[in-house]
């Protein structure tokens, strides 16, 4: 018995936790990243891509490419959206380049959040503190919520176009958000046109990516150069070439003529000051929802790391209140662009950037009312006795499984790529994509009947379809992607008559 309280009792060293996180993280990813050759392309892929997917089958040089790419910018600029930098990355849909490029997808994506949210974390922390491997296992804590626990897997790793528009995008800001941090902590007069240079051109390119990430970032860099004038660091005179080059690009961006025409089409205008407090409202909904028993029992993990380095710092940590009511004004900010655009169900692919966004910002307030803590109510406490002790360990360990047993199981990302391969799924989806293919590829057929996917659908791979109307969005966009008149799927007579090599 003394063994096991002594077991119990021991702590565990940062060290031991990162490797177990890595180790943890990367078992994770793994199934997430071999699905990834099952991933197909779908829906507005084809849409984007067609114009370069025709250059690489002509035999088209770089600069054609390229010029490709510019006049899809050009064609949506004017008929639905101002996101010139998003639409660009959308024409270079990796299947326009071979389909088995499509793979790339979750690599890509998972390899940009993961980076945005380890740069993020370990450079706002380290304002606080120089812990490195602490900052390292609060981002793989974050990053295991954000994998696992999202709203959309597929339309957050798998489907390119709305991955690259959002999860891309929102991984990029990160990044952005980052060098800011290291460009405004230096001491006052230290050089840093470096960093300034790569700033100014990812501020441009943040600003010309979806609504939600450019808006939100536009209240960022405010409120940071605002904080910057009040507090008298004059390193704030490094972000006015960048703020400048920000708004001129946001602006472009919000005043596209396609952008009032897209709005015209909503089924239903809404004002500003509606939009805003709906905004609200929401994002009460949201917290509510996504802060699962797993997702708290992995705040619970990194609230030792977060107690000592805040404890540690010499920050004073005032107005914590202040810094809630702004994560949450923040967090009801990125509501507000689906809600004013008429948008009645928000894309699961819009959820998850939101979902990632007040993951982060849970953490920072934790943070910050642990430092408000420390040093004021609680500042008897010290750091012995909020330790990371086998037995806290083993007691999240537990929370975390019990709160995955009334969690669908589909939903936990990894586990869902595991028994949708397990149960063939994605084999027979990818089959059936393959069949498709040999259609649509064949130049001899000209009005393409194709086979609908199998009832069972793998969760993490599939997102849409197009339907048994020609004249449906998406049927067209396939059709032009493949150069067809038409391009369907078999009608239920169909099905009928070839029911015996139906996939159920």
């Amino acid at each position: 018995m003394k063994y096991f309280q002594k077991l119990f009792n021991y702590t565990l060293s940062y060290k031991i936790l990162l490797v177990l996180l890595i180790i943890i993280y990367g078992l994770l990813l793994f199934p997430l990243l071999y699905v990834g050759k099952w991933n197909v392309p779908c829906a507005d892929d084809y849409s984007f891509g067609y114009r370069v997917h025709d250059t690489i089958m002509n035999n088209g040089t770089i600069k054609d490419i390229i010029q490709g790419a510019a006049e899809s910018v050009k064609d949506a600029y004017y008929a639905s959206q101002g996101s010139a930098a998003a639409v660009f990355l959308f024409a270079l849909m990796p299947a326009s380049f071979g389909d088995q490029y499509y793979a790339i997808v979750p690599y890509l994506m998972l390899f940009t959040l993961t980076a945005g949210i380890c740069f993020f974390i370990d450079s706002l922390f380290s304002i606080f503190s120089t812990g490195k491997q602490l900052h390292l296992i609060i981002a793989l804590a974050v990053l295991i919520a954000c994998t696992q626990f999202l709203p959309s897997p597929v339309q957050a790793f798998y489907w390119y176009n709305g991955s690259v528009y959002y999860t891309f995008f929102f991984g990029l800001a990160l990044i952005l958000y980052s060098l800011i941090i290291h460009a405004v902590k230096v001491p006052e007069g230290e050089k840093t046109l470096g960093k300034q240079i790569l700033i100014s051109i990812l501020c441009i390119i943040i600003a010309l990516s979806n609504y939600i990430t450019s808006l939100t970032t536009t209240i960022l860099l405010i409120s940071v150069l605002g904080l910057l004038i009040i507090i008298k660091n004059k390193n704030w005179k490094k972000l006015i070439v960048p703020i400048l080059l920000y708004g001129i690009a946001f602006t472009i961006n919000i005043t596209a003529p396609g952008l009032d025409a897209r709005q015209k089409l909503a089924p239903e205008q809404v004002g500003i000051v509606k939009a805003i407090k709906e905004s609200f409202v929401l994002a009460v909904t949201q917290i509510s929802t996504w802060n699962r028993i797993p997702v708290i029992a992995l705040y619970l993990l990194i609230c030792p790391l977060l107690w000592k380095t805040a404890s540690e710092s010499s920050y004073s940590f005032k107005s914590p209140w202040l810094v809630s009511l702004y994560s949450f004004c923040l967090t009801a900010s990125m509501n507000a662009p689906t809600i004013y655009g008429g948008i009645e169900a928000t894309p699961g692919r819009v959820e998850n950037i939101r979902y990632f966004a007040m993951l982060i910002l849970f953490v920072i307030n934790i943070f910050y009312w642990f430092g408000w803590l420390s040093k004021n109510s609680l500042k008897y406490i010290g750091n012995n006795h909020f330790k990371l002790s086998v037995g806290y360990l083993a007691g999240i360990v537990i929370i975390f499984f019990v709160g995955t047993i009334n969690y669908p199981s589909y939903r936990i990302t990894s586990y869902s790529a595991v028994q949708s391969y397990k149960l063939g799924q994605i084999g027979m989806y990818k089959h059936v994509y393959n069949q498709r293919l040999e259609l649509l590829e064949n130049p001899e057929i000209t009005d393409a009947i194709l086979r609908e996917y199998p009832r069972k659908k793998p969760f993490i791979l599939f997102f849409d379809d197009i339907t048994e109307h020609t004249d449906d969005w998406r049927n067209k966009a396939m059709a032009r992607y493949y150069h067809k008149n038409t391009v369907r799927l078999r009608t239920e007579e169909e099905k009928e008559q070839q029911s015996g090599t139906t996939i159920d």
